[in-house]
């Protein structure tokens, strides 16, 4: 952040794709099988769409923990990191 460095602040959001194992993203009584109840005429399409985030979407791309902690600590040992930190090529692409 351009602000920020002005008064010796470095600035960088690592922005992680899906990390299978982990409790991030994990909401209480919110599953797949919970909406897919709830979709009524769009079960089909929810059916479609989960399909493709356990195929090609974000879960087929997750990334172990490990990889992201490297990104973390690139991000936090850079001397002028960019703004906003992609931990894999799958979140680049899906900006």
């Amino acid at each position: 952040s351009p602000v920020a460095a002005r008064h010796g602040v470095r600035v960088g959001v690592v922005v992680p794709g899906f990390v299978p194992g982990t409790r991030f993203g994990i909401f209480p009584g919110v599953n797949r099988e919970t909406v897919r109840a709830a979709s009524g005429p769009y079960a089909e399409t929810f059916s479609d769409y989960l399909a493709w985030v356990t195929g090609q979407g974000w879960e087929g791309a997750g990334q172990s923990r490990w990889e992201v902690a490297e990104v973390v600590v690139r991000a936090l040992t850079a001397e002028a990191p960019p703004f906003r930190i992609p931990t894999s090529g799958w979140v680049s692409a899906s900006r």
